[in-house]
């Protein structure tokens, strides 16, 4: 009895002692990661469209509607720019469930950060931002280059994605823009403590146009030289 118990302790001694792969058996495959979905010819289709309402401004109870008609058009959509409750309530079963689908689609896009990073990047000649989500809430930030003196920039934050591209366009064009397309930006000042500034352009013929705003008045004249020109930051 004691010779067959010898042999079979030794056989498993021996075979604790092998390597996984060479004789000691193989090591359990890991899972592969999962990789995300690829979103649909018709998602891909509907951010594109929805990234270029963003990005002109529409209102967010405008554009639902608009990418409904834009993806099916065949569909009876009720005609107002923005729906109501009883708009939505009406609508056959077929097509509110669409309309659920795709709303809860865009509703999440509208909170995505890099869809927001993507569709809401703005610039002036002399400023750049964008909408970025904080929370439940948007924030609009924005940052002068350094030919601005006296403002670097600022941020506001909004429970509306309106609010925050209201923000944002304001800070982007804080020192008013040009009078032509031609024109070049060179510089800007601000008064501290007030919100009057004035900034600087040079004209295509030549010489500078001053765009100088106070309160709720705004001056553009032109000036010969970039001195004189400079020289107007004693008015604000």
């Amino acid at each position: 009895m004691i010779l067959p118990l010898l042999i079979i302790a030794a056989f498993v001694m021996a075979s604790s002692g092998k390597k996984p792969g060479k004789g000691g058996g193989k090591l359990p495959k890991l899972p592969k990661p999962r990789k995300p979905p690829r979103p649909s010819p018709a998602d891909e289709r509907m951010r594109g469209f929805l990234c270029g309402l963003v990005s002109e401004g529409i209102p967010q109870g405008g554009l639902l509607p608009l990418v409904l008609r834009e993806l099916y058009p065949a569909v009876s959509w009720p005609a107002a720019d923005e729906w109501s409750n009883a708009d939505v309530t009406a609508l056959p079963p077929e097509d509110r469930a669409v309309h659920d689908a795709t709303k809860k689609k865009v509703d999440a896009l509208l909170v995505d950060g890099a869809f927001l990073a993507e569709c809401t990047s703005d610039a002036s000649p002399y400023a750049s931002g964008r909408v970025s989500r904080r929370g439940s809430k948007y924030e609009a930030s924005w940052s002068y280059d350094p030919r601005v003196e006296g403002d670097r920039g600022g941020a506001m934050t909004f429970a509306s994605i309106d609010g925050a591209r209201a923000a944002l366009l304001m800070g982007l064009w804080w020192f008013g823009g040009a009078a032509s397309e031609q024109d070049q930006f060179v510089e800007a000042f601000t008064k501290p403590g007030t919100d009057r500034r004035l900034s600087i352009w040079t004209m295509p013929g030549g010489g500078y146009r001053i765009v100088r705003i106070r309160g709720d008045a705004t001056d553009v004249f032109q000036v010969g030289t970039l001195d004189v020109a400079r020289a107007e930051k004693g008015t604000l």
